[in-house]
């Protein structure tokens, strides 16, 4: 028993080029010596004599040397059914697309005999998308602080807004911990994490969806959103915008003087508003003003997610 020729039935081959990239479809004629020769017989020929393999590309003609070749479009599968009554030819479709199986988790060079995707070996997908979000603005672009002609700062202080990117992470994983999300969630990077500052990036939420695979059984598809926001200065080093952290002006209805609290008296009344203080907590009207900054975010090792090192960097060579 075994499979006696292969060739390409009459206008068996296709061909279609469009924005979409550029296709290609082989239909064949496979004639076998018995009936018992199956299509699993037919396919595991084809395999070893026509080098259909995972990222195999098309090549014209498929077997012996390509007089034309194409690197572009991938074998995607093939198709075998009955073509005679009598059991013993196959037509066999192949089909060609710009799409490489071996980005998506097929094993390069694998045979279609054992040609299954492990859905958890291909790249996340990666959409970029972005929020306003208001702002308590401290200084300008070039670092001064907001206050009035008089020097005093406007209470309630000035609101802006800014854009925030947002990246929104999605692969198959073989499993999913609900405690990933207590431990992960609305915590920033405590190291450089893929070309981002430590503490720019914030995971903003973990969902996993279980869903049943035919070939892996159940599987979970795993969706990760980070929000970007790097702390930003002014030409003079002025932080103007502190990222994730608090950045509040240093001032209050009390001072320190001589290690104790006193409240801050204007006139012969105390201040019935925050007034900025120094450095060392003691009012002056005359004082430079300054800024506070409070890490509210608690950090995590972002290395656990273990993403691609090229997830924001990836482009096409």
């Amino acid at each position: 028993m075994s499979v006696l020729q292969v060739k390409a039935l009459k206008n068996g081959v296709r061909h279609t080029a469009s924005v979409d990239g550029r296709n290609y479809q082989a239909t064949l004629r496979a004639d076998v010596s018995s009936v018992a020769d199956g299509p699993v017989a037919v396919r595991d020929y084809l395999a070893a004599n026509f080098n259909l393999t995972a990222g195999a590309t098309w090549r014209w003609p498929l077997g012996g040397t390509a007089t034309e070749t194409d690197f572009g479009s991938f074998l995607q599968g093939v198709d075998i059914q009955h073509l005679t009554d009598d059991g013993l030819s196959y037509r066999v479709v192949l089909d060609y697309k710009p799409i490489d199986p071996t980005q998506m988790g097929a094993t390069p060079g694998a045979s279609l005999s054992g040609w299954i995707l492990t859905p958890w070996d291909a790249p996340p997908t990666l959409k970029w998308s972005s929020e306003e979000e208001e702002w308590a603005i401290t200084h300008d672009r070039e670092g001064t602080p907001i206050r009035n002609k008089a020097g005093d700062f406007y209470d309630p202080g000035l609101l802006s807004s800014i854009t925030i990117p947002i990246a929104t992470v999605s692969r198959v994983e073989k499993s999913f911990d609900p405690d990933w999300i207590l431990v992960y969630k609305d915590r920033v990077n405590n190291a450089s994490w893929l070309g981002w500052p430590a503490e720019s990036v914030l995971c903003r939420d973990i969902t996993g969806d279980r869903v049943y695979d035919a070939d892996w059984g159940w599987l979970w598809n795993v969706t990760y959103v980070f929000a970007f926001k790097p702390e930003v200065k002014a030409p003079d080093d002025t932080v103007i915008q502190a990222g994730f952290d608090a950045h509040v002006l240093n001032a209050g209805l009390r001072e320190l003087k001589s290690g104790k609290l006193r409240p801050i008296i204007i006139g012969n009344a105390p201040a019935s508003s925050p007034l900025p203080l120094k450095t060392d907590g003691s009012y002056d009207p005359l004082g430079t003003p300054n800024y506070l900054r409070f890490k509210v975010k608690r950090t995590v090792d972002f290395g656990d997610f273990n993403m691609p090192a090229n997830l924001f960097s990836a482009s096409t060579p």
